[in-house]
């Protein structure tokens, strides 16, 4: 994998933690509503983070969370 490829996963994988994070963050705040419109925004962007990580993985190799 070249560098540049391993740095962008590496920020990825960062903003996956990050999104993560933040959108629990704004689930507590609003009492775990998760249809709540905040917590709605923070969930699409963190699906859009997963989907950019799963783009990046060569196709065969799996990591992450077990099933």
């Amino acid at each position: 994998m070249g560098r540049s490829i391993v740095k962008k996963s590496l920020l990825i994988e960062g903003g996956i933690y990050t999104g993560r994070k933040q959108m629990e963050n704004l689930a507590e705040q609003h009492d775990f509503n998760l249809l709540h419109p905040e917590v709605v925004k923070a969930s699409q962007a963190l699906d859009a983070l997963i989907v950019q990580a799963m783009k990046q993985k060569p196709a065969g190799i799996q990591g992450g969370m077990s099933r």
